[in-house]
């Protein structure tokens, strides 16, 4: 299996729309339709201003399997940090390694644009797989925050 993680372009945006449909079915436990003029742009404005939004894709063997995406906030209690909006890694290719990579990319992302922080908000512990989510955030050493984890870099 030959892996590799890239930044997002706009031939992309196909793979991300699916992706975050399937995320969002998957979260919520039944199929969900987004207005696709709304996803379409949303994708389209997170890749092109690379200075507040950043998506990185996992590929394998040349075929998406992954996606990570993030904003770049700012808050007064911390300043600079990275909010993890969506991270989604095609069943198959779960419990692989494929996640940890993209998370380790955003780990180094954050350390070359001197953010020293990331945050995530997790679904509700009704999710079926709640367990395994939180499990795979602490294991890549975030720690709780009330409903959020946070990552000190």
């Amino acid at each position: 299996m030959k892996l590799k993680i890239r930044r997002a372009n706009i031939l992309d945006k196909n793979f991300l729309e699916y992706g975050v449909i399937k995320l969002l079915s998957e979260l919520r436990g039944c199929p969900v339709y987004l207005e696709q003029m709304n996803l379409n742009d949303t994708v389209t404005d997170m890749i092109l201003d690379d200075k507040n939004y950043g998506i990185f894709i996992a590929e394998k063997d040349e075929t998406q399997v992954g996606f990570i995406a993030f904003a770049v906030v700012k808050a007064l209690h911390c300043g600079v940090y990275a909010m993890i909006e969506e991270l989604w890694v095609s069943e198959k290719e779960r419990n692989v390694g494929v996640g940890k990579l993209l998370m380790e990319t955003l780990e180094q992302y954050c350390m070359e644009h001197g953010i020293r922080r990331i945050d995530v908000g997790l679904p509700g512990r009704e999710f079926p797989d709640f367990n395994k989510t939180n499990g795979f955030y602490s294991g890549c050493g975030f720690i709780d925050v009330s409903i959020r984890k946070k990552k000190v870099l």
